[in-house]
């Protein structure tokens, strides 16, 4: 004989209320999806919209690297006046 007792009655079955409450099929499959799919399906600079957006945002850069570097060298230089 076991010395272990199981009690199989002691949490009582769910009313048909609570029961259907979990029978959203739409939002387990909603979740599923959301759990399973990548986080994005190309990588930005695959697609063509953000590549162009890209290129400009360096060449934005690069313009403006260039004109401060011009700038610099246009400064004119102070002349020392001699009393």
């Amino acid at each position: 004989m076991s010395k272990y007792k199981f009690d199989k009655n002691k949490k009582p079955l769910p009313d048909d209320a609570e029961i259907s409450k979990y029978k959203d099929f739409g939002k387990l499959i909603h979740n599923y999806q959301r759990a399973t799919k990548p986080l994005y399906h190309k990588p930005l600079y695959k697609q063509p919209k953000v590549f162009i957006f890209l290129v400009m945002i360096v060449l934005l850069a690069l313009l403006i690297a260039h004109l401060a570097e011009e700038e610099e060298h246009e400064k004119p230089v102070p002349v020392e006046q001699k009393p």
